[in-house]
């Protein structure tokens, strides 16, 4: 008998081969399969929700110090024009020059800023966020959410690098 090329004898009452699957066998390791990937994919979706809020909010935070870096050495204000659809940089006043850098939000990420002294988060509505040449820019706080996820934190306004972060994703 025949089996992956090599020849052996069985005795005449045992005539089965053992060279192939049952079918209980590839319907076991396909149940398996579908286990892991029912529960890989929820995970997987929970982790791709997570990366594009948190590539938002490093968008404004790059940009954020990238502000307070040219008002400080250019020693001129700087603004983060703050729109529902994104952001972008530019010298303050607003009219003097097209944005240097912009960076639009995904159709599905959306924030509200909360202003120092403010009560609440509100959407901003073409808000400038100001840099001044000697570093400092007013304390905001950004919550960006997504599906039901979000990431809050707020901007120290000697640094501006982003501080208290807290989070959650389902």
């Amino acid at each position: 008998m025949a089996c992956g090329g090599k020849f052996f004898m069985l005795p005449e009452k045992h005539t089965r081969s053992n060279c192939g699957f049952t079918l209980l066998e590839m319907g076991l390791v396909l149940f398996i399969i579908l286990v892991l990937a029912g529960i890989t994919i929820p995970f997987a979706s929970g982790l791709i929700n997570e990366e594009r809020l948190r590539g938002s909010t490093r968008d404004l935070q790059l940009l954020a110090l990238t502000a307070r870096q040219l008002a400080v050495t250019e020693n001129r204000p700087y603004q983060i024009q703050l729109a529902e659809g994104g952001f972008a940089l530019q010298p303050y006043p607003a009219g003097e020059a097209e944005p240097l850098k912009t960076f639009p939000l995904a159709a599905d990420v959306e924030y509200t800023i909360q202003r120092w002294g403010g009560k609440e988060l509100r959407k901003p509505d073409s808000d400038a966020w100001i840099f001044q040449p000697t570093g400092l820019c007013e304390p905001l706080r950004f919550h960006f959410k997504r599906d039901g996820g979000w990431i809050e934190f707020t901007f120290n306004p000697l640094t501006a690098a982003a501080q208290d972060e807290t989070n959650y994703f389902p």
